[in-house]
């Protein structure tokens, strides 16, 4: 018997289901606002597993404009974006940065990314 074939937008919500049924935990944690977060190792293994079930590939970049995750099966493609906008390096107490700027620009990239994930499979915690 033949698998049935899903449109992207079918595979997209049998994922969001899956993702549901797991005990996705939180190990991001914000030491100042006091609150924990997704970081991408909580859900990107389980989310690139669930993909490879239902043949969805993926693909994230930023176009300097917006920071754009695509997900496709086959032929059809979904975009998800979110209006990417570079800051300054964070400085610290002293008015140094706090980090070197590939490494801020690495942190912004993570974070765009993170969100994107989230918003495009619903990945929620309630909050």
């Amino acid at each position: 018997m033949e698998k049935e074939k899903k449109s992207l937008n079918e595979s997209i919500i049998a994922i969001r289901v899956k993702l549901q049924e797991t005990s996705l935990q939180k190990s991001g944690k914000n030491r100042f606002a006091g609150f924990e977060y997704f970081e991408l190792a909580d859900f990107l293994p389980t989310l690139n597993k669930l993909m490879l079930e239902e043949g969805i590939n993926d693909c994230f970049y930023i176009d300097g404009t917006f920071a754009i995750l695509t997900l496709i099966k086959g032929e059809e493609k979904q975009m998800y974006t979110i209006p990417y906008e570079r800051f300054d390096t964070p400085l610290n107490k002293n008015g140094q940065p706090s980090m070197q700027d590939i490494q801020y620009l690495g942190a912004l990239n993570t974070y765009y990314k993170r969100y994107l994930y989230l918003n495009a499979f619903g990945i929620t915690d309630g909050d």
